[in-house]
């Protein structure tokens, strides 16, 4: 009264038993269905790309999950550095699907992100994680110690500057020299040095600005301070 199909590949499968007595009467069971998957589904990451920086707090979080013989549900999982902030589960179908959830990030920091995708014979597969890091906050620059007030006139050919910066995401840092008609000098940094020492300049009136910018294009700048060199020595004869 029984039997046991081994060995059998994964696939969709249709199955009746049917019985005969000595005088050839038949009667037959209604026809199953059975779907063999021993296959987990797989999966891949999309957008936002591994490693963004933005201050765009909503985003759509996608991923391109596909199995053999058919998906039922994805899970969204979203982490902080230390604990998990949402997870979302979505129901789908069919072999091969694009799917994102959209999800608001409350609030700036580094979080991770990854999916688990499970089929109708609930396999399933994880991803790996990408890293997205929340940035809204502007950065915080000022002028320090060292640099010449504005409007101030002094006896040298040089002009120095020193700031202070408040950025956790720094990208770049850019000081710039003018003159009364032109950029003399820009100098960007992408390093963590806050000083420049602009040298062998000609006497004449000076204008200076610093501006940083963090990875997400958020960006702040000094006020335009001036100064005016000046190391020629008054002319003085005596007259008729």
């Amino acid at each position: 009264r029984t039997i046991n199909w081994t060995g059998v590949q994964d696939a969709v499968y249709f199955y009746i038993v049917s019985a005969y007595d000595s005088a050839n009467n038949k009667n037959s069971t209604e026809t199953r269905q059975i779907t063999l998957d021993t296959t987990a589904p797989n999966g891949t990451l999309l957008t936002p790309l591994n490693n963004t920086y933005t201050n765009v707090t909503e985003q759509n979080l996608t991923v391109n999950a596909s199995d053999v013989m058919g998906l039922k549900n994805v899970t969204l999982f979203v982490y902080n550095e230390t604990s998990l902030v949402n997870e979302t589960t979505r129901e789908v179908s069919g072999t091969q699907v694009v799917i994102g959830i959209i999800y608001e990030f409350l609030y700036n920091g580094i979080f991770k992100w990854f999916y688990k995708i499970v089929d109708i014979a609930n396999n399933y597969f994880t991803t790996g994680n990408y890293t997205i890091t929340i940035d809204t906050v502007y950065p915080l620059i000022s002028f320090g110690y060292g640099t010449s007030d504005s409007g101030v006139n002094v006896s040298r050919n040089w002009v120095y500057v020193n700031v202070t910066v408040n950025e956790t995401n720094e990208a770049n840092i850019t000081f710039r020299l003018y003159n009364t008609t032109s950029l003399v000098n820009e100098t960007i940094y992408t390093t963590a040095i806050r000083t420049i020492n602009w040298t062998g300049l000609q006497d004449g009136i000076y204008y200076y600005n610093v501006t940083v910018v963090d990875k997400v294009n958020n960006k702040n700048s000094t006020e335009t301070r001036t100064i005016t060199l000046d190391t020629t020595f008054p002319l003085i004869s005596f007259g008729f």
